[in-house]
């Protein structure tokens, strides 16, 4: 029993570093994956910005809070944003190796071999996992870093909360990308879906403008989507200090007014959701990812061997 779990054991690393060196490997993939957050914090700090502020500035007294503390509303829902897309986006990204792998028809090779296939399967999504912590906590640590220079007002606890909530998210959305990538035939056609993505996620989720905004029906639409969730417990950690700054000022309904306008508090079909509240849905979406990953694993296993068989017939052709 012990030497199986060894060699169980050294298959699943050695395939893990083989995902990410496959990853690693396209220099502009990798490029790509940080660049894209980059791009939206650059655009902010440019643009948008300064739009927020002045949509802030004429929802309270003139001259009664200070800058600084509305600068802190609006960068932390800024980053929360931009944190809660980064897992989505790039966890799907990572997820590419896969699909390369059957479309060459390497995972028939897999199919072949005595390692199982529940050990190849988790190396994908332990890669994917890996990556997508790694480039998210980038984006964190340049986060922590800008909201250093320009406002802070996280205590330790929230810190930590914002770097659990991380590992929360990324596990949530490389369960996801693991289930979306598993019906794609090409890499052509992810990096299509991947662009989809990409542009879409940011608004259902609040990232680029508050779903209040847009409307009581995106705000539960926005229910269905695990990374409203993610967006929402960062929104608090970032937020919450400046908000409790704030009130010492404000009247308690004008502070919970700025709390619901950018979503610190999820509406969930009328309920206002705490932050715990959305850690238990992220935990629940979780679960359900890994029930209907363990439900489908014999019909994406099918599709698999009919993708990578096709694939080897028209080589032979060749």
């Amino acid at each position: 029993m012990a030497e199986k779990f060894i060699l169980h054991g050294n298959a699943f690393y050695r395939l893990t570093v083989r995902n990410l060196k496959l990853f690693l490997k396209d220099k502009m993939q990798v490029f790509f994956s940080l660049l894209a957050p980059l791009i939206v914090l650059f655009l902010y700090v440019a643009f948008l910005g300064d739009v927020q502020m002045d949509g802030l500035r004429s929802a309270v007294p003139e001259g009664l809070v200070d800058d600084n503390l509305l600068r802190a509303v609006v960068d932390g829902w800024m980053m929360s944003g931009i944190l809660a897309v980064t897992c989505i986006t790039v966890a799907i990204s990572v997820s590419s190796v896969a699909v390369a792998d059957n479309e060459r028809g390497i995972s028939c090779d897999f199919d072949s071999s005595p390692v199982s296939q529940s050990i190849v399967r988790f190396s994908y999504m332990a890669s994917s996992y890996i990556c997508t912590l790694a480039i998210t906590f980038i984006m964190l640590a340049i986060g922590f870093i800008y909201l250093a220079i320009s406002g802070w007002y996280l205590g330790a606890g929230q810190v930590f909360a914002v770097i659990g909530n991380v590992f929360l998210s990324a596990l949530s959305s490389t369960l996801f990308a693991t289930l979306a990538v598993s019906f794609f035939r090409s890499t052509s056609a992810l990096g299509g879906f991947i662009g989809i993505v990409s542009a879409a996620v940011g608004f259902l989720m609040g990232a680029y403008i508050p779903l209040s905004v847009l409307g009581t029906g995106m705000e539960y639409f926005a229910c269905i989507l695990p990374g409203t969730y993610s967006a929402g417990i960062f929104r608090d950690m970032f937020i919450s200090g400046a908000l409790n700054e704030m009130a010492n000022v404000l009247p308690q309904e004008a502070v919970t007014a700025i709390a619901n306008e950018y979503s610190v508090n999820v509406n969930f079909f009328g309920i206002r959701f705490q932050s715990w509240h959305s850690a238990l849905m992220l935990i629940a979406s979780v679960v359900f990812f890994v029930i209907l990953l363990a439900a489908l694993s014999p019909v994406m296993a099918k599709m698999r061997r009919e993708r990578g068989g096709g694939k080897r017939k028209r080589i032979s052709k060749a």
